[in-house]
């Protein structure tokens, strides 16, 4: 995935065909993130899918290469950076 947005942002030009096929892979694996992830009775594999979802978010913000894009992923990736922890920390596993 990192090499596609690499390949992307610093070719020059984008082919936006391209985008959208990354876009709707990004669409569909936080749809069944999120669906796997409502249905978890485990907390501990509840945090992890949610935190799939995220990062899933994160690349949906990155791969359009737009300025606010590129802020929120920045910003989703701070916050999930301490929360995700903190979440683990108060459910007893590291």
């Amino acid at each position: 995935m990192l090499v596609l947005y690499s390949s992307i942002i610093f070719s020059g030009t984008i082919n936006i065909c391209l985008v959208n096929l990354i876009l709707s892979v990004i669409f569909v694996g936080m749809v069944v993130s999120s669906v796997v992830c409502c249905i978890q009775s485990d907390i501990k594999r509840l945090i992890a899918y949610s935190s799939v979802v995220h990062m899933t978010r994160v690349g949906a913000g990155l791969i359009t290469s737009v300025l606010l894009g590129l802020k929120r992923g920045l910003i989703i990736m701070v916050m999930h950076g301490i929360s995700s922890p903190l979440m683990f920390y108060l459910v007893g596993e590291v």
